[in-house]
């Protein structure tokens, strides 16, 4: 709610357009009422967004770039699923604001106090819930590295590439989250922002000095990476024929396991089940294809989707965007 309050506030702050990249140190403010939507907002990433949770979208991004980095603040409505890819040469650092619900990154869950991290150029998958925050930093890696070895900071980088999630100390934790809170403004009544230079350094500084005490944490068991790949291969292959309406007999058939295996393969790595999130994957294929298909009759691309009952489609439809489906289209 703060944040959504602080975004209101701010929309007259906004020194660029909506649709265009942020200049330098100025603040952008950005909103959306459609997850695919939302996804493209963020400057300079690659994405894609799923809804998952049942309810009307809506989405908020309070983003700065600076001379060597980006700063952004997202909130999300719904539960989402994020394909993620970032620059290259680059290191991104994900601070979610709650852990009331977990946050997976690919199948993993994170903890309180873990900071989220990927390298540039690996795309990488999000599991977000209902009323997700989390604070983004992508840092040219050439800069932390020059920054880190002037600091004396001790860092694998190597190792860092491969991790996922991070173990910090709650205090560096705290105090970094700070320092972005003010940069971007998010507290409705914000203390008097430091010089621009200073923030940004202090930030590094706070962020290096997080990484040189955090634990890298890159356990992985062997039955977590299986079901990954379980996961993977069926929403991979749903995609791929989604014109045919895949049942559960044949999905498990194709993928060489049983059905428990493979509602324990969906519970463990997306928390809902393999038939809810595999029908959302189709029904945000539908919104996609709605939102950009011209005057194409509805029922078609509901069938290009493997939807042939079309009052159900329509019940499914609007039960998890709020919308019914010619609302989509007039969008």
């Amino acid at each position: 709610m703060q944040i959504r309050l602080a975004m209101r506030q701010m929309q007259q702050m906004s020194a660029s357009d909506s649709d265009g990249a942020p200049q330098l140190h100025q603040l952008r403010v950005v909103a959306a009422n459609d997850a695919d939507e939302h996804a493209h907002n963020l400057t300079g990433w690659e994405q894609r967004y799923d809804q998952i949770s049942a309810g009307p979208f809506s989405g908020s991004l309070v983003e700065r770039r600076l001379d060597d980095m980006q700063v952004f603040c997202e909130h999300t409505s719904q539960a989402v699923r994020q394909s993620c890819n970032v620059w290259p040469d680059a290191i991104w650092f994900g601070m979610p604001l709650r852990v009331e619900s977990a946050i997976r990154i690919n199948g993993r869950r994170s903890t309180e106090h873990s900071l989220l991290v990927r390298p540039g150029s690996r795309e990488f998958e999000l599991l977000t819930p209902p009323d997700y925050a989390i604070y983004g930093m992508v840092i040219p890696e050439p800069r932390l590295q020059s920054l880190a070895a002037q600091l004396g900071c001790r860092i694998d980088w190597q190792a860092l590439h491969e991790a996922e999630l991070l173990r910090a100390e709650v205090r560096d934790y705290s105090r970094c989250a700070m320092l972005l809170r003010q940069l971007l403004a998010i507290d409705p009544a914000p203390p008097a922002l430091p010089a621009r230079p200073v923030a940004q350094g202090a930030i590094l500084s706070f962020l290096l000095n997080l990484l040189d005490n955090s634990e890298v944490d890159n356990r992985m068991s062997r039955s977590l990476s299986r079901r990954r790949q379980v996961v993977a291969a069926a929403h991979d292959y749903v995609l791929a024929h989604h014109e045919e309406a895949i049942g559960m007999p044949e999905l498990c058939a194709q993928l060489g396991v049983s059905r428990r295996t493979l509602q324990y393969c969906f519970e463990d790595v997306t928390g809902i089940s393999p038939l809810q999130y595999l029908r959302a994957m189709r029904l945000n294929g539908v919104r996609r294809q709605l939102q950009r298909a011209g005057d194409a009759p509805i029922a078609d691309i509901a069938s290009a989707w493997g939807f042939t009952h079309l009052s159900q489609f329509a019940a499914d439809y609007r039960q998890l965007f709020g919308v019914c489906p010619s609302q989509s289209r007039s969008r």
